[in-house]
């Protein structure tokens, strides 16, 4: 998403200029599904072999969303 003058995630991120903020969008077809699925990426060896994440983990943000609208 390019820089805005009124505000962008970078300015919400409060990112420095050398960083980029990334949007990522998992769907799941319930919250049990998501909790499983969670679970089963967090305890996969791949993702224990990666180690120290690559970025700031503190400025990450997670969130979940009801749909308002099913069509």
């Amino acid at each position: 998403m390019p820089d805005r003058k009124v505000t962008d995630f970078k300015r919400v991120e409060k990112a420095d200029s050398g960083e980029n903020v990334v949007f990522p969008w998992i769907a799941r077809p319930s919250k049990a599904a998501q909790h499983a699925g969670n679970e089963k990426f967090m305890n996969d060896p791949l993702m224990k072999a990666f180690g120290d994440m690559p970025f700031n983990e503190k400025q990450m943000v997670f969130s979940g969303f009801e749909t308002p609208l099913d069509a």
